[in-house]
């Protein structure tokens, strides 16, 4: 880190002919550039995206310091902890959040809602505890998409073709209408189609992973006068993905992408969001501002539940609909010194989630002793049935404010109130189909004492009497109706020093926080545990170079994680477990970022990040203590590079990137090794007419993102990062 920052500071001297733009963080309830920001915040506006070529978020991870793709847009990371469960291994609430033009994401929708950058205006990554201010699912920080505005009095339209490799084709076009002159209306819209990377060879088809992404965006502003703003937004997504999980064992070489599944798999997301951000001044210092949001969502899902071809009718299935709206209503006040907002939150979130199967399982992972399998078929087929149907109310009071002390020194704080309301109707109804029964004991006793001596019968019919009856009372049909409530109030506090113009110091401690829950396991076992709690401290720095030219920005954070939501299993079955708080942690690390301009004719940045996680207390009565365990999906080490050269009226970019191996569990059984991706692009920028040419994966790095045990015996599933890409985009302007 220390090596870094010399580097950059040890740079030649920049012309100022270009500066760096000035940078709001929006994602915050107090607005303020983001060299003024104390909270490690990264930042992609839409020039910088632009100027970079980045497409996707995933891009946009890749170089943004400690933050991470789970693979394939499976989810992200930010600090060394995934926005779902699958770093910590526990907990049905997110660690971090998701949020497009203020509507926040839940379920499976973080997986499919729009992950391209067409009309794109900001991007911000906002690293570390964001529950003071965002709320709920939030701990680890959030996500923030802002789609671009209507502009009044001012006609716009922007049409783009694009083609690339594995016959991928996309469409994509806005249109800006002024609607007299207080009022604009902005469409855009997004189609892309692609055959994927996998080829299935029992089905026979090239196109196994295939995706297709269709995004429609609508955006209404009215500013009848000087005081009031109204912005309403609508999205309709729909995406359907193939599947890109492979079976390892089966294949000769995993860079082939080779599916063997017998079924058909595909998920399909079907989600409108909407929102209505209404601001009225009341005074040059008040204002009062009120946002209303809403999301709907339908996903299914069908599984070839073992991805090979001896898997006969086995599968699995999902159906689900996810919702939720909230309100947020608040009072504004921006002084000479002192800038705050107060004002009240509240949510609901009703989810639907219907998953049935038929599954084959490897005696084994149902607690199976070894001395007894050859007594039980190689696989027990399960009829799995689980109907779950959750609401939940979240209401908040919150206040932050930020307040000059004198020309060098601001104070700033935010307290949070939050109450959390749920109703949840868990039930399991599994079966175990007739096709293959549990031996029967005495029948299994008879054989032993003919093969292995007459004092061997009891001793196996015994045994396989009392496994039979722990497997019967886990396919016992359950059912769990709860409705736990939870509070917490949450502080922040800190402090920023300005030593110069060019140079702000800062401190802040903050408190993240995620609620508890009930849970029904796979084989009926109830759970139920309290909240989580993090404390996090940190040091940053923002300084600003080349007389305007450069920023180099870089926090310090430390953070004590306690009664961490863990999963312990029990009875030697994976599907037999109960959620706890066994967990504690400290995790700590380092972000900096670096950008700048030489000349008029160069731009480049650097990033890079530090995080370590690990459990200082984890007991699982299955796997051990798994205390001093690295997290899982936690790379420690995160670093990018790259600039792109404008010589009239083109340009020529490149960009290096790196993710440091990590663990694909929380046991740290399975390495998922390191990842360095270069990407290029090249193009042409005229006064109407745009073209780019780009390559990613230049140098076809193969890396896995998921690496498990399948539940067929002796079967590996993995997915591999997308390969080499090529690509060209051609756009049309309008006006």
């Amino acid at each position: 880190l220390l090596a870094t920052a010399v580097a950059a500071a040890a740079l030649p001297a920049h012309s100022a002919e270009v500066k760096i733009e000035e940078v709001v963080v929006i994602g915050q309830k107090i607005e303020r550039s983001l060299q003024q920001t104390a909270e490690s915040v990264a930042v992609l506006t839409g020039d910088e995206i632009e100027r970079r070529g980045l497409l996707t978020l995933e891009d946009i991870y890749n170089q943004t310091a400690n933050a991470f793709d789970l693979g394939n847009n499976e989810g992200f990371g930010i600090r060394g902890v995934t926005n779902n469960s699958s770093s910590t291994g526990g907990g049905s609430g997110e660690l971090a959040t998701y949020f497009i033009d203020g509507v926040a994401i839940t379920g499976f929708g973080k997986r499919f809602v729009p992950m391209d950058m067409w009309d794109i205006s900001q991007i911000e990554v906002l690293r570390g505890p964001q529950s003071t201010n965002l709320g709920r699912n939030a701990m680890m920080g959030a996500v923030v998409v802002s789609s671009n505005a209507p502009q009044l009095r001012a006609f716009d339209a922007t049409f783009m073709g694009g083609l690339g490799s594995e016959d991928k084709r996309e469409a994509a076009g806005m249109v800006n209408l002024p609607l007299g002159e207080a009022a604009a209306l902005r469409l855009s819209g997004e189609y892309l189609e692609h055959d994927g990377f996998i080829t299935n060879r029992t089905r026979d088809e090239s196109d196994f992973d295939a995706r297709e992404n269709q995004t429609l965006r609508a955006k209404l502003l009215i500013e009848p006068n000087d005081r009031l703003s109204l912005l309403a937004s609508f999205q309709y997504v729909k995406s359907t993905r193939g599947q890109n999980l492979q079976r390892a064992d089966l294949a000769s070489d995993i860079g082939k992408r080779e599916a063997f599944g017998a079924l058909d798999d595909r998920e399909v997301l079907d989600a409108t969001l909407a929102t209505l951000d209404a601001s009225f001044e009341l005074s040059d210092a008040w204002a009062l501002r009120s946002i209303t949001s809403r999301f709907d969502a339908d996903y299914d899902r069908m599984d070839d539940d073992d991805g090979g071809p001896e898997g006969g009718n086995a599968f699995r299935g999902r159906e689900a609909t996810d919702e939720n709206w909230a309100e947020e209503l608040r009072l504004d006040y921006v002084g000479a010194r002192l800038k705050g907002t107060v004002g009240f939150y509240y949510t609901e979130v009703e989810v639907e989630n219907l998953t049935r199967g038929l599954v084959n399982i490897n005696p084994t992972l149902v607690g199976v002793p070894e001395i007894l399998l050859p007594f039980y078929p190689p696989v027990l087929e399960i009829n799995v049935e689980s109907p779950f149907y959750g609401d939940t109310e979240n209401f908040a009071l919150f206040t932050e404010w930020e307040h000059g002390l004198s020309d060098r020194w601001t104070l700033m704080a935010g307290l949070r109130y939050e109450e959390e309301r749920q109703n949840n109707d868990s039930r399991v109804a599994n079966s175990l189909n007739p096709a293959t029964p549990l031996p029967d004991p005495a029948v299994a006793g008879q054989i032993a004492a003919s093969l292995l001596g007459a004092p061997f019968g009891p001793i196996v019919q015994g045994g396989v009497a009392q496994v039979n009856r722990i497997l019967e009372s886990q396919l016992v049909p359950s059912q769990e109706r709860t409705d736990p409530k939870f509070d917490v109030t949450l502080g922040k506090v800190g402090i920023a020093f300005d030593a110069s113009n060019d140079l702000r110091l800062g401190f802040m401690f903050s408190q993240g926080y995620r609620a508890g829950g009930s849970e029904l396991s796979l084989t009926g076992t109830q759970s139920h545990y309290d909240p989580e709690h993090l404390n996090n401290f940190e040091l940053s720095i923002r300084s600003t170079l080349f007389d305007g030219a450069g920023t180099l920005n870089a926090n310090l954070y430390y953070g004590d994680w306690k009664d961490q939501q863990v999963t312990i299993g029990l009875n030697g079955n994976i599907f037999d477990t109960v959620l706890e708080n066994a967990g504690k942690s400290n995790i700590y690390g380092a972000e900096l970022e670096f950008q700048g301009f030489a000349g008029s004719t160069f731009s480049y940045f650097m990033t890079l990040g530090y995080s370590k996680t690990e459990f200082d207390d984890y007991n699982s009565v299955v796997d051990g203590d798994l205390s001093g365990n690295a997290f899982a999906f936690s790379p420690e080490w995160s670093a990018a590079a790259g600039g792109t050269w404008h010589f009239g009226d083109f340009h020529l970019g490149a960009s290096l990137s790196h993710q440091s191996k990590m663990w694909a569990d929380v046991q740290n059984e399975r390495r998922l090794n390191g990842k360095t991706l270069l990407n290029l692009q090249a193009g042409y920028s005229g006064e109407r007419f745009d073209a780019r040419f780009y390559a990613k994966n230049l140098t076809d790095e193969e890396y896995l993102t998921t690496s498990a045990a399948g539940l067929a015996p002796g079967t590996e599933i993995v997915r591999l990062g997308d390969p080499r890409e090529f690509g060209i985009q051609l756009t049309w302007r309008a006006g």
